[in-house]
């Protein structure tokens, strides 16, 4: 609302709609696999998800919508596409809160399903990872390319976050402190950054 309310071109319309897309993507599947671990568990607990067999099938399908959800909105390179738009043509004030606030909380939501990584096997974890730093070390070569102040945020805000998930996805104790002092760095350093463009 606010990038379609203030934003500050034409353009504005279809980064809503973009942002608008990729939210409901990401975010009704994720609503789907709580709802199925309410109805089969009675909870929708992650821990419960670990101990209660539900299959493999179904384990692979959990694991699946919440990497898919939580990669939309980090955001991890090749799901990033709705950022660079939501930036360039929303307010500074939206951008600030986007950088800010709302990737930050979907960066505790990845901590908080964290049970839930404990479950891959290192054959999925190897590759995931070397795609999100791959991914980072792309989008630092696309911040040299860019012309628009908001959009270089953006890219880099994409280059910072796949270390950072490749961190959490160690599933270690010192590349999760890691993770949480990029998170707080990115916190403020982009929410600055954003003021001052």
């Amino acid at each position: 609302m606010l990038i379609l309310g203030w934003g500050y071109q034409v353009e504005r319309i279809r980064a809503s709609f973009y942002l608008f897309i990729y939210t409901l993507v990401g975010s009704f599947p994720l609503l789907v696999v709580l709802l199925f671990l309410k109805i089969v568990g009675r909870r929708a607990s992650w821990v419960f998800y670990c101990s209660y067999n539900l299959g493999e099938f179904n384990k692979r399908v959990v694991i699946l919508v919440v990497f898919f959800s939580f990669f939309i909105k980090l955001p991890a390179y090749l799901f990033h596409l709705w950022l660079p738009k939501a930036h360039v043509e929303a307010p500074g004030f939206s951008s600030i809160i986007l950088a800010a606030v709302l990737l930050k909380l979907r960066i505790y939501g990845l901590y908080r399903v964290f049970p839930v990584l404990t479950a891959l096997s290192p054959k999925v974890l190897g590759p995931l990872i070397l795609f999100l730093l791959w991914g980072a070390m792309f989008s630092a070569v696309v911040c040299f390319m860019q012309r628009d102040l908001k959009s270089l945020i953006a890219y880099s805000s994409v280059s910072h976050i796949g270390p950072l998930i490749a961190g959490v996805l160690l599933l270690s104790d010192t590349p999760m402190r890691g993770a949480w002092a990029i998170t707080l760095g990115h916190g403020f350093c982009s929410a600055g950054l954003f003021f001052f463009s």
